[in-house]
């Protein structure tokens, strides 16, 4: 058995520290693309940074609506013509296209989002008109209740008019 030489081990010291500090390098490396990135999309979403003076920061009553989104609330018959178009727009959006939308769950988890973005949006821009159809649709069945209700009372009052429910 040889007993490792001075040079032997100044040279395993070395490695270790030379691969310590590549990883240290590389930790530093991805700290910082990771701050970048966070503070690009930060700016071009307008949310505050850390920078941001307290006064301007949201508050728990801003809207929750998103920067420059027409949806809102949305009505009943807008949110069935959102859900809708969703399912539209998510047939047409492509279903290999992993580059985009990442692979497996993830992926087709933001395909999703976007297209439900995109159906909410486009209801709330006006639609194709199935919000419009539901509303007319609703408000004649109403009227036809209403009418209906209408001819019920008028045939109680004249029942009872006339001395009793029998004749109902």
């Amino acid at each position: 058995m040889t007993t490792p030489s001075a040079v032997d081990a100044l040279s395993a010291a070395s490695k270790a520290s030379l691969s310590e500090a590549q990883a240290t390098a590389e930790a530093f490396r991805t700290k910082a693309a990771a701050k970048l990135f966070t503070a690009t999309v930060d700016a071009r979403s307008g949310m505050p940074t850390a920078s941001t003076p307290a006064d301007v920061l949201p508050t728990e009553d801003s809207s929750k609506v998103y920067r420059g989104s027409r949806t809102g609330e949305l009505s009943p018959e807008k949110q069935f013509e959102s859900f809708m178009l969703r399912s539209f727009v998510e047939e047409m959006l492509p279903s290999e296209n992993s580059a985009f939308f990442g692979d497996g769950t993830a992926g087709n988890i933001w395909k999703s989002m976007l297209a439900e973005r995109i159906g909410e949006e486009m209801a709330a821009a006006g639609g194709i008109g199935i919000a419009e159809m539901i509303g007319k649709h609703n408000a004649s069945e109403a009227r036809a209740a209403s009418q209906t209700l209408d001819i019920q009372r008028a045939a109680a009052t004249s029942a009872i008019a006339k001395g009793g429910l029998d004749g109902l």
